[in-house]
């Protein structure tokens, strides 16, 4: 009987193919996630509700890769050169702001991108062009910026609290941590961990 450890060498070396390889792990684990060539069976196709892990992994599987390695590079691209565009060919000063709404607005959304996106230094420049884009559309097109406003204000009125899960507030609040114990080192390290697990509904940090 094949182990798992020697079907994974197997595959590396392409002498089994990838269904080989799901069927000898499900034969000792049933249940198993088989990152390679599943999605998370926390989502079964239709299931729609909030993500705590990528449906597909971003690391083994074709579908994970293409959306970490592609999409989101491209997502960023984009923000970059409409970012610059806005700046170098149509006005230096777009994200300068006389509105007052506009002006606390773009205060509060960067002091807690600062403070909340610290982990990761390149998501604190991303979400502050994202920031910068929006509110300067809003400073330049009075369709937008009534719009967003009056968006806001209902929004606010009809939905005055949102509550996280408990998996999201424990996601926003690893970057608070003053401490934490890494699972990989077995010890305990000043500051907030560099990378996080999600194994049974829990977070596992590691440095």
């Amino acid at each position: 009987m094949t182990t798992i450890t020697e079907a994974v060498d197997d595959y590396s070396l392409k002498k089994i193919t990838l269904e080989q390889l799901t069927a000898v792990i499900k034969e000792s684990h049933p249940s198993a996630w088989v990152t390679l060539a599943e999605r998370d069976p926390q989502h079964p196709e239709g299931d729609n509700n909030s993500r705590n892990r990528f449906i597909y992994n971003p690391y083994h599987h074709p579908k994970g890769q293409f959306f970490q390695n592609v999409i989101k590079k491209a997502i960023m691209k984009a923000i970059d050169f409409a970012h610059g565009a806005m700046l170098k060919k149509y006005d230096k000063d777009v994200f300068v702001y006389g509105d007052p709404r506009l002006k606390k607005l773009d205060e509060f959304v960067k002091q807690y991108t600062q403070e909340n996106f610290k982990d990761t230094p390149y998501k604190i420049d991303f979400m502050n062009k994202i920031t910068d884009i929006a509110l300067g559309l809003a400073k330049e097109d009075i369709y937008y910026r009534a719009r967003m406003f009056d968006m806001m204000n209902r929004f606010a009125f009809m939905y005055p609290i949102y509550k996280l899960t408990e998996l999201e507030l424990e996601n926003v609040n690893r970057i608070r941590m003053t401490s934490y114990y890494c699972e990989k080192c077995k010890m305990q390290h000043d500051g907030y961990p560099t990378k996080m697990m999600h194994i049974d509904d829990k977070f596992m940090y590691t440095c």
